[in-house]
């Protein structure tokens, strides 16, 4: 009984640190994205600004 105590908890673990991992990975991927948004966004402003 106390193996498959050990089991459960080892595999909740693992399961636990797979998320974590895969969550830091998607922020990664995204922050770029965004601050690329953001600095687009700005020379679209600016771009429009000195049109007029």
């Amino acid at each position: 009984m106390d193996v498959v105590l050990l089991l459960l908890i080892g595999i909740a673990g693992i399961v636990v640190a797979v998320a974590g991992t895969l969550v830091a990975v998607v922020r990664r991927m995204k922050e770029p994205n965004q601050s690329m948004e953001d600095r687009v966004e700005k020379l679209e402003e600016e771009v429009e600004r000195l049109k007029d």
